[in-house]
C-alpha cells in the first residue's frame, strides 16, 4: 500500500529558516516522509539537477541519512524506520546540492518521535470477570474443602483422644491402667501396646 499520502508539505527557502516541529511515533514505517518544494524570494524554483540529502541525529547519537529524489518538480525524502528507531528528539538537516555537488543551502529542523507503546503490552481485560471467575471457582470448590478439612480434623481428633489415656510406665509387665507401657529390659526404647 502507497503510504505518501501522509507525507508533509516542506517549503525549504534557501532564504529562510525551517520553523516546523515534526511529530512521529517510534517504529513509523513506510508512512513518513517528505514533499520538499524549493523557494528563494517566496518564488517556487523547479528542481532541475539539484540534489538533496536528508540528514539525522538520533536521541542515541547515532546519525542517518536519505538521498532525496526528484518527484516532479519536487524532492520526495522516504524516511526509513531507522530515523524512527529512538524515541526523543531527533535534530534533522536538509542540504540543497548544486549539480557539481556544491552546497547551496542547508537547513535544520526538529522532528520528535513518540515511544511506541503497544510494545512489550498486556491486554486490558475487566478485572470484574476475573474476581467474579474465581469467587465461582471458590464456590464450586469450597464444599470439598470443607469435606476434607471435616476428615482431618476427625483423624485429629481420634488420635488425640488415644494419646489422651496414655500413662507409660516402665517395667517387663503390663501395667493395669494404661494401654501403654515402656519395656526396659530388652534394651529397646519401645512402647507396646
Amino acid at each position: 500500500m502507497d503510504f505518501k499520502q501522509f507525507y508533509k508539505e516542506l517549503i525549504f527557502s534557501v532564504d529562510d529558516s525551517i520553523n516546523t516541529l515534526f511529530m512521529a511515533k517510534q517504529g513509523d514505517t513506510k508512512s513518513r516522509g517528505f514533499y520538499v518544494t524549493l523557494t528563494q524570494n517566496k518564488i517556487v524554483i523547479p528542481v532541475t539537477n539539484e540534489t538533496m540529502t536528508f540528514y539525522a541525529l538520533k536521541p542515541d547519537d547515532t546519525r542517518v541519512y536519505v538521498n532525496a529524489i526528484q518527484d516532479g518538480d519536487k524532492f520526495r525524502i522516504d524516511l526509513t524506520n531507522q530515523v524512527f528507531a529512538v524515541p526523543g528528539d531527533v535534530n534533522c538537516e536538509l542540504t540543497l546540492r548544486g549539480n557539481n555537488g556544491e552546497v547551496i543551502s542547508s537547513k535544520t529542523f526538529q522532528m520528535k518521535v513518540d515511544k511506541y507503546l503497544a510494545e512489550d503490552s498486556i491486554v486490558s481485560e475487566d478485572e470484574r470477570g476475573v474476581i467474579d471467575d474465581s469467587l465461582e471457582l471458590i464456590t464450586e470448590y469450597m464444599p470439598r474443602l470443607e469435606l476434607i478439612d471435616l476428615d482431618l480434623l476427625e483423624g485429629y481428633q481420634s488420635a488425640v483422644s488415644d494419646l489422651q489415656d496414655v500413662r507409660i510406665h516402665e517395667g517387663s509387665s503390663k501395667p493395669n491402667d494404661t494401654r501403654f507401657w515402656y519395656d526396659g529390659t530388652d534394651n529397646a526404647e519401645v512402647v507396646r501396646k
